[in-house]
């Protein structure tokens, strides 16, 4: 019996998840709508409340698949949005956050084939301290040369929203200097650690040029939206 209603629940999670998908796109009655969505690690059982099976997320690209959606990459959206352009209907964005090893052995091969473009959260730390399980530089380095865009998730990957403004200056520099070295050039994409931010962050994200900065809050974005605190779905 217990298995059974497992099955059962997982089936209506999935049912809700594209119920949530269909209601969201739906709000291109504003301009430029999009819906972007988040995932960390792939078919990673050990990690549940980060973690996707295998089995759903086939399933979210076989939906994703569908005429209706018009996946696009993070950067076109944000600039079609900021530039006053015209989204496609019922866009779709993909974002990554934590590269854990997992994106590279499970879900990029997959995104690759569908011809879905990927945004990739990067914290540096986590990296430079070669973590087995996350990626090393060289698979980050071949990642992008694969088409993969790169974005920063921090340093650290700490609760940052409390940091002073000096504190988050230190943090973005110590990232941004690892990145220029790695990959040879700075993201303008940030996604913050928990999703947690305040305006005094925003600011310090302004200073240093980024472009945009995504939250973890559940949303569509349109021209309406904060671009230092956009939504994503997880």
């Amino acid at each position: 019996m217990l298995v059974f209603y497992k099955k059962i629940n997982q089936l209506f999670i999935f049912a809700l998840f594209f119920i949530i998908i269909s209601n969201a796109v739906q709000a291109n009655n504003i301009k430029n709508s999009a819906v972007i969505f988040m995932y960390h690690k792939f078919d990673i059982s050990k990690y549940p409340s980060t973690n996707i099976t295998l089995d759903q997320f086939e399933k979210h690209l076989a939906e994703f698949s569908q005429p209706k959606y018009n996946v696009k990459s993070l950067d076109y959206i944000v600039d079609t949005i900021i530039n006053d352009g015209d989204l496609p209907n019922n866009t779709i964005g993909i974002s990554v956050d934590d590269a854990d090893k997992s994106f590279l052995t499970t879900a990029w091969p997959r995104f690759k084939e569908k011809g879905f473009p990927v945004t990739l959260f990067v914290s540096t730390a986590s990296i430079v301290e070669n973590n087995k399980n996350y990626l090393n530089w060289d698979e980050i380095r071949q990642l992008k040369a694969e088409g993969v865009v790169i974005g920063s998730h921090s340093h650290t990957h700490e609760h940052l929203a409390n940091y002073t403004f000096e504190e988050l200056q230190k943090e973005i520099e110590k990232s941004n200097k690892i990145f220029l070295k790695e990959i040879g050039k700075i993201p303008n994409l940030y996604a913050y650690p928990y999703g947690e931010a305040d305006e005094n962050f925003f600011d310090v994200l302004k200073d240093y040029k980024f472009k945009v900065a995504f939250g973890q809050h559940s949303g569509a974005i349109n021209e309406t939206s904060n671009l230092y605190y956009l939504s994503r779905f997880s």
